[in-house]
């Protein structure tokens, strides 16, 4: 997956947040420096229209209502104007910020992926966000995929489908190596369970050449950390090919 670049995605450079922002403070202003515009002109249209009119009173109570009529209009006449850019303009920032969440999503989406492919990855965790790591990345594979939080569940952590295939995921809670002690265990919830599922133990610490031996003696699928971030990549080689979904 190639790096998200946020000039392929709309307009505006900036996030979803500041876009939000901007959307929130779309509000109509009056300047009131307009009114000053305003009055002058009613009184020039006083002093044109009612030349007649010696009394100053008169020139003036008249400049007053037509300096108030001609405010009035460009109050509302500006009002118009406002609505049609605010709508415009709201329309656009919501556009924008469709592109901005989707380049968000994409870019942690990138980040996760370009880390996953590190065997560095998956060592720092352990116990259950080790567990939720591998979860996340078998549903991303293709695989059907459900956690097992309840108890008595034989040491079964993950079980998947993909079709007619099945698989059950152990990730033993083990801050060493995982030796043969862990394989027996992990052979006995195997027997106890429907022979044709595939059964992987997965550990972000490896395992010992013992627990080696015999997981290829009983067709048990071994991932270290090493192993994860190459199916992170899409690399399903050898015994892994198992684990593609097509």
């Amino acid at each position: 997956m190639e790096k998200p670049l946020r000039s392929k995605y709309g307009t505006l450079k900036i996030s979803s947040v500041e876009i939000e922002a901007q959307i929130e403070v779309i509000i109509f202003v009056f300047y009131l420096r307009w009114l000053l515009a305003a009055y002058p002109l009613g009184f020039y249209g006083s002093y044109t229209l009612l030349a007649g009119f010696n009394p100053f009173s008169q020139f003036f109570k008249y400049g007053m209502i037509l300096g108030t009529v001609f405010s009035i209009t460009l109050l509302l006449f500006s009002y118009i104007i406002f609505i049609w850019k605010a709508k415009r303009r709201k329309t656009f920032l919501e556009s924008e910020k469709i592109h901005a969440l989707k380049f968000e999503s994409d870019i942690r989406n990138w980040r996760i992926e370009t880390l996953e492919a590190e065997p560095l990855y998956w060592r720092k965790y352990s116990g259950l966000e080790f567990e939720q790591a591998v979860f996340s990345l078998f549903r991303k594979i293709g695989w059907e995929v459900s956690r097992t939080f309840v108890t008595g569940d034989g040491g079964i952590n993950i079980s998947g489908t993909d079709g007619s295939k099945k698989i059950k995921i152990i990730c033993p809670q083990t801050k060493l190596k995982v030796d043969i002690s862990h394989l027996r265990n992990a052979l006995a919830i195997k027997l106890e369970n429907d022979i044709d599922d595939m059964f992987i133990i997965a550990s972000p610490i490896g395992f010992t050449s013992e627990s080696i031996d015999l997981a290829n003696k009983n067709n048990v699928i071994l991932l270290d950390p090493e192993d994860l971030s190459k199916l992170a990549q899409g690399q399903f080689k050898s015994s892994k090919s198992k684990l593609k979904v097509i």
